[in-house]
Parts: C-alpha cells; structure tokens; sequence
C-alpha cells in the first residue's frame, strides 16, 4: 500500500512539475510586457531589441557576450536609429540584390542545416537575421555618403606629414628569400642534392616543406632583420643570391634557404611613402569626421534612457 502511495505521490509531483513548467512558458510567452530601455526621436528600443541585437553581433561579428556589455550594444543601437533616420532623410536604400549578395557570402560553404542550427541556437528567426544584415548595410552606406564620401586629403598633408614625420620613413635592409624546412638533417641532404640536380625550389617545398609557407613554395616574402629568428637571419644575410643554403639545423628543423632578391635600407622617398601616408590621414581625418557628424545627430535627437536593466 506505501510502495503504491509512493508510486501515486512521485507520478502527481511530476505532472504538477510539468504542468508549472508548461504554464510558465505560456505566460512568458503571452502575457510578458517588453521594457522600453529607450525612446530615440519616438523610436522605442526594447529589452527584446537589445537582446536580439546581442545575438546578432554573436553571429555576424563573431563577439562574445562576454566581451561586450549591454550598455555598449544599447548605445550602438540608439547610434545606429539615428543613422537610419539619416538615411530616410538622405533617401540611401539598400536594394535587395545587395543584401541577397552580402547573404551569400556570408554564409558561403555553410549548409542549409548548419545555418537554421546556428540561428536557432541564438533564437533568431531568418527574416530578423536579415532585417539586422539589412540595418547594419544601411547605417555603412550612410556612413560612407554622409562623411567618408567628404573626407579630402590634400598633397600638402601629405607632405608635410612626411617631413614631420621623416624618422618612420626609413627601412632597414630587407630580402626576399624561400625556404624548405624537414624534420631529418637526412631529409635536407637528400633536398639539396635534387637542387645540384636542377630542380625547382618551390616545387620541393610544395612537396616536401613542412612550413607554414610550403604552398606558396616556401615563399618568406620581403624580410628584415627583425622579421625572422636570428638563427634564420645570420644565414640569410650572408648568403650569396639565388644559391640554395647548406642544411641549417635550428629548433624548427633542418632548413635550406634560397635569396631571390635584395634591397639597401634607407630614407623611403615620399613617392613611395605617398599612398601610405594618405590612407593612413584619411582614416584618421574620417574618424575625426564621424565623431562630430554622430555628436551633432545626438545632440538633436530627443533621447530618453530609462533603466537599462532586466533583459536576461
């Protein structure tokens, strides 16, 4: 009679636990109110936004949600309702050919089942995938029309940033050089004599290398003294040109190497130096620009934080 009181009890607990469980997931579901973390300009942003939103840089951008904070995200979304404004006001529109295409890629090499896993572990629908992919290629394209598009660097920047700056300007010698590393000072030997034979350098190392350089046949590409390992450069920058090394045993292995070509270290003049220098002040000219652009759309927006906390 106590085993089957037991049994009775054990099946009752079970189904009330079931029956809670089931209930509180219909009233999460039908009966919880979002919170409005903020009003931009009468745009609502919701806990539920702020939540998705985390999911999506989770996804597109490969963050952590540990290496971001709620606070950040809400402030890049209320950032990125402003653009968006913008954008209404500038008329930029993303076409659909555009997002299909950025899709595509995104998602190239993936299977159709391995992207509904992905979502679904994030709890993004496809179509909130793709109105996040849509928003975040219109705030870009705003971007670059409203700010990046009236960036100018002029010659004489260029110029006289170079002549302040003259002491970046200068390059030490460098080379070009391949190399075929193996495990056995064996192996090397057996090498260097199919080299005394005639054959190619860079198809043994795309056959028997075990660099991380092997496919592009041993390639090390241009190298300075303080791009390679000393025991890599006391050999290299001694050697004669287009004259296969002795084996060279390091920690690595057992090392052949090849230099292809050389250069003198020196002042690099500023024709060389121009396109550089003018990246790099345009970069920092736009980001300068972009600052201001975003301060003075905030500063007209109406903008009402409220608390910021309960989104789980």
């Amino acid at each position: 009679m106590k085993r089957i009181l037991l049994i009775i009890g054990v099946v009752v607990l079970g189904i009330g636990l079931f029956l809670s469980g089931f209930f509180s997931k219909y009233l999460t579901r039908h009966f919880y109110q979002p919170r409005v973390l903020v009003t931009a300009n009468g745009n609502e942003i919701l806990d539920v936004d702020l939540k998705r939103e985390m999911q999506f840089l989770q996804v597109n951008e490969n963050i952590a949600f540990s290496d971001i904070t709620r606070e950040d995200v809400l402030d890049r979304m209320i950032n990125d309702y402003l653009i968006v404004e913008e954008a209404a006001r500038l008329q930029i529109i993303i076409p659909d050919s555009k997002i299909e295409k950025y899709l595509k890629r995104f998602w190239e090499g993936y299977a159709e089942e391995e992207i509904e896993q992905i979502l679904k572990k994030q709890q993004l629908s496809w179509k909130e995938w793709r109105d996040l992919v849509s928003k975040r290629l219109l705030v870009e394209q705003t971007i670059k029309k409203a700010v990046e598009a009236h960036v100018q660097v002029g010659a004489d920047e260029v110029e006289e940033y170079y002549w302040t700056h003259l002491l970046q300007f200068y390059r030490q010698d460098r080379l070009r050089a391949r190399q075929i590393v193996v495990e056995t000072k064996a192996q090397a030997d057996t090498l260097k004599k199919k080299l005394a034979e005639g054959m190619e350098f860079q198809e043994l190392a795309k056959q028997y290398s075990r660099g991380p350089e092997k496919d592009q046949g041993g390639d090390l590409g241009w190298v300075g003294k303080s791009d390679l390992p000393q025991a890599f450069t006391k050999v290299l920058f001694q050697m004669r040109s287009n004259t296969p090394s002795d084996p060279v045993a390091t920690q690595y292995g057992y090392h052949i190497f090849l230099v292809e070509k050389r250069e003198r270290g020196g002042k690099i003049p500023l024709a060389e130096a121009k396109k550089k220098i003018e990246e790099d002040l345009r970069l920092q000219k736009t980001d300068q620009a972009f600052r201001v652009w975003l301060e003075n759309l905030r500063t007209q927006a109406n903008i009402q934080i409220n608390n910021r906390r309960g989104v789980k």
